[in-house]
This record gives C-alpha cells, structure tokens and sequence, in this order.
C-alpha cells in the first residue's frame, strides 16, 4: 500500500507525515529557497514600480495594476493566514498561494508583451513560485 494511503497510527499526524516527506518546509534547501526570496520579490518589487510609473504615464494600460494588487495582497497575507493554524489555515493558504502564482503570471505575460527584457527578469520568481505552489499543495494533500 502506498504511504499516502495507508491508515494513520495513534501517534503520527499528518504534520509528522509532511516532516519525514523530502518536501518539508524545515529541510535545509527549502531555507535556502526563502533566503533566495528577498532578492528575487526585491527584483518583482522594481518592476511592478516600473510597470506602475509606465501605467501613469499612459504608456500602458491600467489593468495590469490588477495583477500587481493581487500579487501583492496574496503575498502578504499568507504568513497571517497559516499562522491561524489549522486545516482550514492550510487550505486557504493553498489557496492565496495559488491565487499569487496565477496573478504573478498574468502579471509577467503583461509586462512580456511590452517589454522582453521585463518578462525574462520575471522568470526566476516565476520558478520560485511555482516550487512554493507545488508544495503548499503537496502539504494540502498530506494533511
């Protein structure tokens, strides 16, 4: 039987299943990924102003602003959220997760469409992001 099938023993928990999993939040390359985060969301941070100064001055249309508010309120609003704990927590968590990752590529096929050089900066946190996505997933399905 597979281990994500097999029925739970009194003592473990499914958040013991997501320590023992490679996926883990505490291993140590995924504390690597988060140190990695602070320059690469410094880097989007540069060009959402950039974007939003061309959408001022009309050079761009405004809709893109819906992308960068959504990025933005997802980001920050899901260390809040996990920290309620709980199932519900982690689902709605998965949830802003992936609510940041899908306005995060909006976001970058906008600014692609305008500018390449813009769009291949936004790679890296394109990959960051889809990494974070997959495993608040995997942990939604864990827990």
């Amino acid at each position: 039987m597979p281990d994500d099938q097999r029925p739970l023993e009194s003592t473990e928990t499914p958040l013991n299943m997501i320590e023992e999993s490679p996926l883990y939040v505490g291993q140590p390359w995924f504390d690597y990924l988060n140190i990695v985060w602070v320059p690469i969301y410094s880097l989007v941070s540069v060009l959402f102003l950039i974007a939003i100064y061309r959408m001022v001055r009309n050079e761009w249309e405004w809709h893109g602003c819906i992308a960068i508010v959504l990025n933005l309120v997802a980001t920050f609003l899901f260390f809040p959220i996990l920290r309620a704990g709980g199932e519900m927590a982690v689902m709605i968590g998965t949830m802003d997760i992936i609510i940041m990752w899908l306005a995060g590529i909006w976001f970058s096929v906008f600014v692609f469409r305008r500018s390449w050089i813009m769009g291949l900066l936004m790679i890296p946190y394109l990959l960051w992001s889809t990494y974070v996505c997959v495993i608040m997933i995997e942990v939604l399905r864990l827990y």
